[in-house]
């Protein structure tokens, strides 16, 4: 989604606009300086936007982001865990009785 030029507030900075977006990060303009956020997740914790009919569109996305991370997280979990299992099984010695 594009966010560019949209208004949005800062919990520490104030109110600023978003000039320059990339894939991954954002760049606002604040009255003092410019600052560099994690995109699309600094919308979750401490970006909002001025104009509140924006944000549905980020979080759906936010949404999304976390949905595929999950799906990589178990895939690798399950590579990682074929590669572990043992290839060859150790009988177990049964105790003789006394």
């Amino acid at each position: 989604m594009d966010v560019s030029g949209k208004k949005v507030s800062h919990s520490k900075f104030g109110e600023g606009k978003i000039v320059k977006q990339s894939e991954n990060a954002i760049h606002i303009e604040f009255a003092e300086e410019t600052k560099t956020f994690q995109y699309p997740n600094c919308f979750e914790k401490f970006i909002t936007f001025v104009d509140k009919d924006v944000p549905n569109g980020i979080l759906e996305e936010i949404k999304k982001l976390k949905e595929d991370e999950l799906t990589l997280k178990e895939e690798n979990d399950k590579r990682i865990q074929d590669i572990i299992k043992p290839v060859v099984k150790v009988p177990v010695r049964k105790k003789k009785k006394v």
